[in-house]
């Protein structure tokens, strides 16, 4: 970008303002986000008020390269999306494999009714789903209008790089 001749792309964090400011519905909101030219590659997860309304977006620099609604996934009987640090169409690697685990909690979660910004943080904060490779955790309601973000660290002996069982904090 600061070297190329072209110079069209958007930071993701603009972009991100931009669909806040300018955008008044979700489908709106996923257009944008699903068609503006990028900088670099994002997963971009959507979320809004009404039932149904939530959506990972997976972008390339200039294309949509894959894109899953939370309204496809409770037609096929799945309260929820979840996206980890690979791709969800691929299957995740067997030495970093966050998206079975995640999705165990999630079903744990769920099955325990505590699907709030508990039960997810907890999912959130669940070994491998945090592991030694993990930053922060952030939790977000556009209903409620509210944000938490959290420093994550997984200091315990126990808590590797990459492990394959998930285990609920």
């Amino acid at each position: 970008w600061i070297s190329g001749a072209d110079r069209t792309g958007h930071f993701l964090s603009f972009l991100t303002r931009d669909s806040i400011m300018l955008d008044t519905t979700f489908d709106q909101a996923v257009e944008r986000i699903n068609s503006t030219k990028l900088l670099g590659p994002a997963y971009m997860i959507v979320g809004g008020v009404k039932p149904g309304e939530g959506a990972i977006v997976t972008r390339s620099h200039n294309e949509s390269l894959h894109f899953v609604s939370l309204k496809d996934a409770q037609a096929a009987g799945k309260n929820y999306i979840l996206q980890t640090n690979y791709d969800n169409w691929v299957k995740a690697p067997f030495f970093d494999d966050r998206r079975t685990p995640g999705q165990k909690c999630m079903e744990q979660v769920i099955s325990e009714q505590k699907v709030d910004f508990g039960g997810v943080f907890q999912v959130l904060s669940a070994i491998p789903t945090r592991n030694r490779l993990t930053t922060y955790s952030t939790l977000m309601s556009v209903h409620d209008g509210r944000m938490e973000a959290y420093y994550q660290h997984c200091p315990e002996a126990h808590c590797a790089v990459w492990m394959s069982e998930a285990t609920l904090v």
